[in-house]
């Protein structure tokens, strides 16, 4: 996945969060990205809307146990062109 969105998510998680690089990849659950805590999600999704300029759903802090890097990608690029912020 390369999309601009992930390359945010991605700095992000690297430069903010201290994930090392190997382990961000589309399909990384939030656990394996050193985001288990609900705390430590809230920040990673309120720092994603900050950089993004969004609001995103509440659907990756209520069930995070199913979100990955990528599925959280997806979401960001619908409510982008939803919202037309592209």
């Amino acid at each position: 996945m390369t999309t601009p969105t992930y390359h945010t998510l991605a700095r992000i998680l690297t430069q903010e969060f201290r994930c090392p690089p190997d382990a961000i990849r589309p399909e990384s659950g939030f656990g394996e990205l050193g985001l288990d805590c609900s705390g430590r999600r809230i920040d990673f999704v309120c720092a994603a809307e900050d950089a993004l300029r969004l609001r995103l759903p509440d659907e990756p802090l209520a069930a995070p146990a199913g979100w990955t890097l990528g599925r959280m990608c997806s979401v960001i690029d619908e409510v982008m062109a939803r919202d037309g912020a592209r």
